[in-house]
C-alpha cells in the first residue's frame, strides 16, 4: 500500500507540476501537503470498499461458476489407454448422441457382409452370440458413407433393419452429498430389510465394483471386463450401484442376504464427471450375463435409440430373463431414453424419501415403477460411505424385489413382464392418480421394507 501511495504521490505531482520550468520552495512543499491529504482520502475511499478477507470455504460453488454442465464432453474425444495410447474415438452423430467415430454393428448376412467390403467397408470382426442367438457383423465405413441415409442407398431393406451406429450409453447417476450429517439421515430413513434371504443370480451392466470395499465381505461377486485389455474400468458407480443390492451397509441387511452378483465392467472414463460405454462391450456383457445363468439383468445407463440393442435385449426377454433399466435423468419433460423406454424393459423412475418425485427423473407413459432414487447411502470410493442420487440408483432397488419375485416361477421360461407386474403387485404402492402414471408408473417400491416375501 505504501509503495501504491508513492507512485500515486508521484503521479499526481507530476501531472501538477510539469509545465512549471521555475518551482518555489515554499509553493512546492504546500502543494505537497496538500496531494498527500488528497491521495489519502482517496486511498481511504478504496479501502472501504474492498470485502474482508475471505477464507476458501466461502467461496461460491463450482457449479455456480461455470457456464456449462461438468458432464460435458468435448464433440470429439479420443479415448486412451493409460500411457495415453489412442483406442477409439467419440464423436457427436444424429441427434447430439454420442457414437464410435464410423463404427456400426449390423445382425450378420454374408450376402450384405460382402456387398459392405464392395463399399469400402472395413469389417473388424464377426462374432456369434451364443447367450443371446444372435451374430453380428461389427465393421467401419469410409466418411462418405457413415451415415444411415448414405448406407440406404446401397443396403437392402432386411439389413436396414438392424443396421446401427455403435452408440454410447451414459450412467444415470448425479453427485450428491458424501461423508457427513447427510449420512445420518440417510440411516434415520432407511433402515431396510432385505427382500428375500433365498439364493438368487442377478446381473449388471455398469462399471467395474471394488470388491475390495467393506461393504462387500464375504459377498459372491463375479466380474468381467469387455473393455479394451488396456483400458481399466472405474469402479464408483459400479460400486454404488452393488451396494444398493448386496452390500453391508451401517450394518443393515443387504436388499439380497444370499445373492450371487455378475458383474458386466462396460464403462470407461471419459472425464472426470463422466463415463461412458459402447454399445459394443454393452450386447458383449448382457450375453457372458445370459450365459451365467442371471434371471434379472440391472442397466443402471441410458442413452438413444438403438435397433440393435432393441433386438438384442427382445432376445435376452424371449429367453425368460427380466431386463430393469434406470429411466434417466434428463428431467420430467425430457424425451424418453433408452433402452428403459423398450417395450420389453421394465423401466425405473426415482422419487425421494418422501415419496415425491425426484426433479431430474425422465417421466412418461414407459415407466413402470418408481423407487427411492435420491441421497440413497450406499458404497463410495476404497474404504468410504456416501449418498448418491439418480434413476441409476433406483433402478437396483427394483431389480433386487424383482429377483425375488421370480424365484416363485417354477419355469423360467414363463417369467413375462405380465408376470412381474402382477408378483409386484403386493409389494408396490400406488401414487399419483389412480392406477398407471407417467411420475410413479404402476406404482413405487418404498424404503423402509418389510414382510416382502413370507
Amino acid at each position: 500500500m505504501f509503495k501504491s501511495k508513492i507512485i500515486i504521490l508521484t503521479s499526481v505531482v507530476f501531472c501538477q507540476f510539469a509545465q512549471a520550468q521555475l518551482v518555489n520552495p515554499r509553493d512546492l512543499t504546500g502543494s505537497l501537503g496538500s496531494v498527500v491529504d488528497r491521495v489519502t482520502r482517496v486511498e481511504d475511499k478504496v479501502v472501504s470498499k474492498i470485502d474482508p478477507p475471505f477464507t476458501l470455504s466461502e467461496l461460491p460453488a463450482i457449479e455456480t461458476l461455470v457456464t456449462t454442465p461438468l458432464e460435458a464432453l468435448p464433440d470429439i474425444l479420443t479415448i486412451a489407454d493409460k500411457i495415453n495410447t489412442p483406442l477409439f474415438t467419440e464423436v457427436l452423430v444424429e441427434n447430439d448422441w454420442r457414437a464410435v467415430k464410423q463404427q456400426w454393428i449390423l445382425l450378420s448376412d454374408i450376402k450384405t457382409e460382402t456387398l459392405l467390403l464392395q463399399l469400402g467397408a472395413k469389417v473388424q470382426f464377426r462374432k456369434q452370440y451364443s447367450g443371446l442367438g444372435l451374430t453380428l457383423i461389427h465393421f467401419e465405413m469410409p466418411p462418405s458413407l457413415d451415415s444411415k441415409k448414405a448406407l440406404a442407398t446401397h443396403l437392402p431393406e432386411e439389413a436396414m433393419a438392424s443396421l446401427d451406429r455403435n452408440h454410447i450409453y451414459q450412467t444415470q447417476s448425479q453427485d450428491t452429498m458424501v461423508d457427513g450429517s447427510p449420512i445420518a439421515d440417510s440411516l434415520a430413513s432407511s433402515q431396510n430389510q432385505a427382500f428375500c434371504d433365498d439364493p438368487v443370480k442377478i446381473g449388471m451392466v455398469d462399471s467395474a465394483i471394488n470388491v475390495n470395499h467393506p461393504a462387500f465381505a464375504g459377498k459372491d461377486i463375479k466380474a468381467k471386463s469387455f473393455l479394451p485389455a488396456s483400458l481399466t474400468s472405474p469402479s464408483f458407480h459400479g460400486s454404488a450401484v452393488a451396494g444398493i443390492m448386496v452390500g453391508n451397509i451401517a450394518e443393515q441387511p443387504p436388499l439380497l442376504v444370499k445373492a450371487e452378483l455378475f458383474s458386466a465392467e462396460v464403462f470407461y472414463r471419459q472425464s472426470d464427471y463422466a463415463q461412458g460405454a459402447t454399445l459394443e462391450a454393452i450386447v458383449a456383457g448382457v450375453d457372458w450375463l445370459i450365459r451365467q445363468g442371471v434371471k434379472v439383468v440391472n442397466m443402471s445407463l441410458a442413452g438413444p435409440d438403438n435397433l440393435i440393442l432393441e433386438q438384442v435385449l427382445n432376445a435376452v426377454v424371449k429367453k425368460g430373463v427380466v431386463v430393469v433399466a434406470a429411466a434417466g435423468n434428463k428431467g420430467p419433460a425430457a424425451a424418453p431414453l433408452f433402452p428403459a423406454a423398450y417395450e420389453s424393459v421394465i423401466a425405473v423412475s426415482a422419487i425421494d424419501k418422501k415419496s415425491q418425485p425426484y426433479r431430474w427423473s425422465n417421466r412418461g407413459a414407459y415407466i413402470d415403477f418408481a423407487a427411492d432414487g435420491v441421497n440413497v447411502l450406499t458404497v463410495r470410493g476404497a474404504q468410504e460411505y456416501a449418498t448418491e442420487s439418480g434413476t441409476s440408483m433406483a433402478a437396483p432397488v427394483v431389480s433386487a424385489a424383482i429377483s425375488c419375485v421370480v424365484l416363485k416361477s417354477t419355469d423360467a421360461k414363463l417369467v413375462t413382464k405380465e408376470l412381474v407386474f402382477e408378483r409386484m403387485s403386493r409389494l408396490i404402492q400406488d401414487m399419483g392418480p389412480e392406477g398407471r402414471d407417467p411420475i410413479y408408473g404402476l406404482g413405487a417400491v418404498l424404503r423402509p421394507y418389510s414382510n416382502f416375501i413370507n
